[in-house]
């Protein structure tokens, strides 16, 4: 059996400010959007007067674009590069419905983390499929944290990196600091 730890990184809400390149694209200011969101909420379409289909429709309008230009959180680099002396790490994404969404995540993973990026890369929206006791996922949503370590027989391990949109709101602001002790207490 293999035991080598394998670290898998969410991209968008953990790397990539997913939530303000959307709230511009559908013509908000993200300050004034997140001063009105309630902690937790994940569904944030409400915010911005749109249903869940319209919100995503824009976004499939805009195409690989809207995701090749998502812009890149302050930590990211930083964050990679810890997990990556930690364990083999692989970012892990969904992929929306639309072609557009997955070459444009390539793109931005090659921009911001070089050519070779989207080679250590997984799509997918079932995340819980690589579960194993010797994989640890860093995701910002709550079901994907949960559905990975409760994978039966055997469950993943992993950590809610804090948001403003999920259980773990309170902490966001030292979300990093925060996420690298934990991956740090797991990989030792």
């Amino acid at each position: 059996m293999n035991d080598r730890l394998v670290l898998l990184l969410d991209v968008d809400g953990v790397l990539a400010d997913f939530v303000s390149s959307a709230c511009r694209l559908c013509g908000h200011d993200p300050a004034e959007v997140y001063s009105r969101w309630t902690p937790g909420d994940y569904a944030f379409e409400k915010l911005l007067g749109m249903t869940r289909n319209d919100f995503y429709g824009a976004i499939d309008r805009a195409g690989a674009d809207f995701w090749e230009n998502l812009e890149i959180l302050p930590h990211a680099k930083e964050l990679w590069q810890f997990c990556r002396s930690r364990a083999d790490a692989y970012f892990c994404s969904t992929p929306t419905r639309d072609a557009g969404s997955l070459p444009g995540k390539r793109a931005w993973l090659a921009k911001h983390f070089g050519r070779d990026a989207p080679a250590s890369t997984v799509f997918t929206e079932h995340k819980w499929l690589l579960s194993h006791p010797h994989t640890l996922l860093v995701d910002d949503r709550d079901s994907n944290v949960e559905s990975f370590r409760d994978r039966k027989p055997w469950g993943g391990h992993a950590i809610l990196f804090p948001t403003i949109s999920n259980e773990r709101h309170a902490e966001r602001n030292d979300a990093f600091e925060i996420v690298k002790k934990e991956i740090e207490a797991w990989t030792s």
